[in-house]
């Protein structure tokens, strides 16, 4: 794990770079210098064909409320040119519920994501045990509020969890633009 408080710039950690049917698909950790631990900020980037320049992501700091629009600016790029922003309706919760079923490997980290951003609002995702059934399920609800949903298994489950994240991200990005 990366500690944010020894970088004085935005750091990324790469958890799972590929191509999965007809997108190729990065997810990493961008870890923004701010306080002893840093702020952590899980992406996930879909694009129907290879990006030639890396994109820049408009992201609000959570602690400091400071526009970071310009973390990953690279040539050519702009603050919508994010893969997702331009696909987000071809990219849907069927699309990411397969994706996991091939990678399991990746719900663990999402899990993490969603424990570590309890501070405020948001969507989370949670396992919950069945008591005397043993029978496992798992929840993805929005906080604060009763917003949520029962799964059966931990892949549909994780691809709610990602394009609700994802979609409230491109509402923070597109309104902040």
């Amino acid at each position: 794990m990366f500690d944010g408080s020894r970088f004085n710039f935005p750091t990324i950690g790469d958890i799972y770079s590929g191509k999965h049917e007809d997108f190729i698909v990065t997810i990493f950790i961008l870890i923004l210098p701010t306080g002893r631990s840093g702020t952590w900020q899980t992406v996930i980037h879909l694009r129907p064909e290879m990006p030639k320049w890396l994109p820049m992501f408009s992201i609000i700091d959570e602690v400091s409320g400071k526009r970071l629009s310009d973390i990953l600016k690279c040539e050519h790029t702009d603050s919508k040119e994010s893969g997702y922003l331009e696909n987000y309706s071809q990219i849907t919760e069927e699309h990411l519920t397969e994706f996991f079923k091939v990678h399991r490997e990746l719900i663990e980290p999402w899990l993490i994501e969603s424990v570590d951003n309890r501070s405020g609002k948001g969507w989370y995702i949670q396992e919950q045990e069945g008591g005397f059934i043993r029978s496992k399920s798992w929840i993805v609800g929005y906080y604060p509020g009763n917003d949520k949903r029962k799964f059966k298994n931990e892949t549909e489950a994780c691809g709610f969890f990602v394009k609700k994240w994802a979609e409230e991200l491109r509402h923070v990005i597109e309104n902040n633009s």
